[in-house]
Formats: C-alpha cells, sequence, structure tokens
C-alpha cells in the first residue's frame, strides 16, 4: 500500500488502501463487486455526523467489534481435519497461526515462514523417490514412483546401482515408467548416464511404460542406440503373483 501510494503521489493518482478486517466483513455480507467500497464511503459520510458518540467507547469495545465481524473467519474444525489428512501441512498451518498472534501487526512475516515452510515440504517430498523392484529370470525390473528432476535423479542412480550390487547376475535392465509423475531434463540427462554406465558393464536397459509427458523428454535426450524404449505396450513382465496368505 506504501509503494502504490508513492506512485500515486508521483502519477497524479488518488491514495489507496486496503483492509483485511473490511474485506472479510464486505464478503460475509454479500458482496460482489466494487461498489462496496463506494457504498461503505457514503455510510462512512454518514456516521461522520454522530463520530462524537462513538469517541468515548473504550478500545476494547471497538476492538470486540471487529473481533466479531471477522469471528466467522475461524474455521478450528477446518484445521483438526487438514490433523488427520496431513501431520505435516498440519505442523504448517499451526506454526503459521501462532506466528501470525505473535508477530502481529507485522503479519507478513508469519504468512512468509508459512509459504517458505510449504515449499520446503514439498521439495522435500519430491526429493524422494521410492523404486519398488522385482527380479523375473535375468531381468531386473524397476518402477520408481515420484518426480525425475535434478532433486532427485542422483538417489534413483544410487538405488540401481545398489540392486544390481545386490543382483549381480542379471543381465537387462526394465525401467517402468508409468508412476512417474514428471520428468525434466536433469532427470532424463541421469536416465541417459545410467544407461552408458549399464551398457559398459553389459547390463542391457529398457525403458518402458512412458507416459506421454516423459515422452516427449525421453525421445529428445536418449537416442535410440542409448536405450530400447517401449511406447506403446502398457504392461511387461509384471510381477509374479504371490499366492495368498493363510
Amino acid at each position: 500500500q506504501g509503494m502504490a501510494n508513492v506512485a500515486s503521489g508521483l502519477f497524479g493518482g488518488f491514495p489507496v488502501g486496503g483492509s483485511f478486517s473490511r474485506s472479510a466483513v464486505a464478503k460475509e455480507a454479500g458482496a460482489r463487486t466494487g461498489w462496496t467500497g463506494a457504498a461503505t464511503g457514503l455510510v462512512v459520510l454518514g456516521a461522520s455526523l454522530v463520530v462524537g458518540v462513538f469517541e468515548p467507547l473504550p478500545s476494547s469495545v471497538l476492538a470486540a467489534v471487529i473481533f466479531t465481524s471477522v469471528l466467522s473467519l475461524l474455521r478450528p474444525h477446518e484445521m483438526l481435519r487438514l490433523r488427520r489428512w496431513s501431520r505435516q501441512q498440519f505442523v504448517i498451518a499451526v506454526t503459521t497461526f501462532v506466528l501470525t498472534l505473535a508477530l502481529a501487526p507485522q503479519i507478513q512475516y508469519a504468512i512468509l515462514v508459512g509459504v517458505v515452510l510449504a515449499v520446503g515440504a514439498h521439495l522435500r517430498r519430491e526429493l524422494a523417490v521410492s523404486a519398488p523392484s522385482w527380479v523375473d529370470g535375468d531381468a531386473l525390473h524397476l518402477r520408481p514412483l515420484g518426480v525425475l528432476y535434478f532433486g532427485s535423479a542422483h538417489r534413483l542412480e544410487d538405488q540401481v546401482t545398489d540392486l544390481l550390487s545386490d543382483h549381480g547376475d542379471v543381465d537387462e535392465l526394465v525401467v517402468h515408467m508409468d508412476r512417474l509423475g514428471r520428468v525434466d531434463v536433469t532427470g532424463a540427462l541421469a536416465l541417459r548416464s545410467l544407461v552408458e554406465h549399464l551398457a559398459d558393464a553389459g547390463v542391457t536397459t529398457r525403458l518402458v511404460d512412458l507416459t506421454p509427458t516423459s515422452q516427449k523428454i525421453i525421445d529428445r535426450v536418449l537416442s535410440p542406440e542409448d536405450a530400447e524404449v517401449d511406447h506403446h505396450r502398457t504392461a511387461l513382465l509384471r510381477p509374479p503373483q504371490r499366492p495368498p496368505r493363510d
């Protein structure tokens, strides 16, 4: 608002202002257009004739008026419901709420902390790429789950290296791509590097079950001689069915 008022002064505009509580009251009253501000201005103009009546009111009374107007915005049941859905998101929400009270009136810092925590939680989740695996004959099958990008590519490479160390008798690696939500350039380059290293070790690599989004980047980064890429098969040597437990 300060920057907007500075710009208004430089270019001959009107001063501007905003109020969270006023916007909340307008929304709860059913406001839909900018005419709400004009109607509010007329009401305030009319009330200015009797403003002296409110002068002796204690500040606590005025605070209670504002508090009552925004009370409907408090929805603790939704936060408690968030605890059942995701404890991580619940902790972020509670932290942001507590900081909002502690740092008032500078609540922008609390909101900034909440945004940083949410972004950090998202990146932490995307760093983890789980890769269920199974062996069928001489082939090691891998089905990565997650997002393959610069933050998680090295983890997938480490998992493949460990699996091949445990199964040194396999001569083929089959990577099922259908559970990867996204593959960026770095992830595709990591796959190409993995294919080249395995080729030097005498292990053939096949990429199967590609999604339309991952197929484009794989086609651009991996040349046909790098790996055998299957664009059409939706199932390839599924893991053997285990008998049900007694």
